[in-house]
């Protein structure tokens, strides 16, 4: 495990320091790395389990004048287990904010994990047509929803859930696109070529309200899987979407 500080740290206190992991690993070497010393190489034992996420907490190591590093001072890490087609799917999409219903006059996408892993999302993409952006590191857990929008309109939708602001938000097409997730390995998670026909009321196709996925655990992503929001304020973000429905078509 490599740890990197934001100065030079006193190499003999990198050495010396305590490092404190949770759930438990040994440290059993300390390789403090030079010439700057602002990294340190930890060797752990056993080996890291995939998918689980740990705490290591700093303690007892100074910088070159001498200034103690903060109480508490921790960092987490994961190795994020390989992820399956549809582990983490496209669940709303709010192409057409305007007129507001309720909801800011923003657009966004939300994803939601159904499976039972942990992912780290640094790394994957999120591609609106053959506009990939890639997104940073978040650890996404099993059942959790994500919002992503513009990063200039993360306070927008922060009082609604996890949101990920990504620069130049490439905008949604109203009347229908192509929007894919995609890991750090290159392989799709999943990818939804939605409508305006799928909103299936044209007292909602022209504005204010989301598309929600009908039943996030079937295979099928299409016309019949998503509807426009029932939800008063015209969308779920953050949430379980206001059509869910588990029940077999």
């Amino acid at each position: 495990l490599q740890l990197t500080f934001n100065e030079s740290m006193d190499s003999i206190s990198l050495a010396l320091g305590t490092y404190t992991i949770t759930p438990p690993l040994t440290v059993s070497t300390i390789q403090p790395v030079a010439p700057g010393f602002t990294e340190v190489i930890l060797t752990l034992s056993p080996a890291i389990d995939t998918g689980i996420v740990y705490t290591i907490t700093v303690s007892n190591v100074t910088d070159c004048p001498g200034n103690l590093i903060s109480a508490n001072n921790s960092a987490q890490f994961l190795i994020s287990p390989p992820a399956g087609k549809f582990d983490v799917i496209i669940n709303e999409i709010f192409s057409d904010p305007v007129p507001a219903v309720g909801l800011p006059e923003i657009e966004f996408v939300e994803l939601f994990n159904r499976s039972n892993k942990i992912f780290d999302l640094r790394g994957w993409q999120f591609v609106n047509s053959t506009t990939a952006k890639t997104l940073p590191s978040h650890f996404l857990f099993p059942n959790d929803y994500l919002i992503l929008c513009d990063e200039n309109d993360t306070t927008n939708y922060s009082p609604f859930g996890t949101v990920i602001g990504i620069p130049s938000f490439t905008s949604l097409t109203n009347g229908g696109d192509s929007l894919t997730l995609v890991d750090n390995g290159g392989s799709i998670v999943d990818i939804v070529v939605y409508s305006d026909t799928w909103y299936n009321d044209p007292a909602k196709d022209d504005g204010g309200w989301t598309l929600e996925l009908i039943n996030p655990y079937h295979p099928c992503s299409f016309l019949n899987n998503w509807t426009a929001s029932n939800d008063p304020s015209g969308g779920t973000p953050g949430t379980q979407n206001s059509v869910f429905d588990t029940l077999p078509d």
